[in-house]
C-alpha cells in the first residue's frame, strides 16, 4: 500500500515523486513541453559545437573534428533506424505468419477413423438404447467418467465401485485399474 500512499501524495502536491522508489533515487518526473525540448537541443548542439572546437584545436584536430561529427551523426540516426528496424520486422512478421498459417491449413490431414468398438462381454452388461444413459444403473448418466480401456461411458460412482469389485469393465469385461477411470467434463 505504500505505493498509492505515494501515488496520491503526489496526485495531491503533497509528495514531488509519485513512487517511493524514485524518491529514493533523487529522481522527479516532469511534464516537457516544446520550450523543453528546444532548451535541451540548444545545449546539446552547444555542447556538441564546442566538442569539436575543442578536437580541432588538438593534435590531428581535422580527423578528430571529422570523427566526432561522424559519430554524432549516428547517435542521432539510431532512433529513426531502430523505429524503421522495428517497422520492418513486425512487416516481416505479418507477412511471413499469414503465409505460414496458409500453408498449414493446406498441409492439415483428414480425421481419422475412430477405432473399433471392442466386443462386448458375453456375460457383460448391455448397452442401454439411449446413449445418455449410465449401463450400470440405467439412469440418465451424472458426472460422468470414462474407463479409458474400454471407451464407455458410465456415472463416476457406477463405474468406480464395478471396478472395485471385480476390476474390469461391466460392459466389454476388459481389465480395467482405478487409475484408468478418466472423468468427462461437458460443457
Amino acid at each position: 500500500m505504500p505505493s498509492s500512499t505515494a501515488r496520491l501524495s503526489y496526485v495531491f502536491g503533497a509528495s514531488r515523486s509519485h513512487s517511493l522508489m524514485l524518491s529514493l533515487l533523487r529522481l522527479r518526473m516532469v511534464r516537457t513541453g516544446q520550450d523543453h525540448v528546444t532548451a535541451f537541443t540548444t545545449r546539446t548542439s552547444a555542447r556538441r559545437a564546442a566538442a569539436v572546437r575543442m578536437a580541432r584545436s588538438r593534435h590531428l584536430g581535422a580527423a578528430r573534428a571529422l570523427l566526432l561529427r561522424t559519430w554524432f551523426a549516428a547517435v542521432d540516426g539510431t532512433r529513426p533506424a531502430l523505429l524503421a528496424a522495428v517497422l520492418g520486422f513486425k512487416l516481416a512478421e505479418w507477412w511471413f505468419g499469414t503465409a505460414e498459417a496458409a500453408l498449414q491449413q493446406e498441409a492439415r490431414l483428414p480425421v481419422p477413423p475412430p477405432p473399433p468398438r471392442l466386443p462386448l462381454a458375453p456375460n457383460g452388461l448391455p448397452l442401454p438404447p439411449d446413449t445418455r444413459q449410465c449401463p450400470v444403473c440405467l439412469r440418465q448418466r451424472v458426472n460422468p467418467a470414462v474407463a479409458a480401456p474400454s471407451g464407455i461411458v458410465f456415472c463416476y460412482p457406477c463405474i468406480r465401485d464395478a471396478v472395485d469389485r471385480a476390476g474390469r469393465c461391466p460392459v466389454t469385461g476388459v481389465k480395467v485399474q482405478a487409475s484408468q477411470i478418466r472423468r468427462l467434463y461437458v460443457q
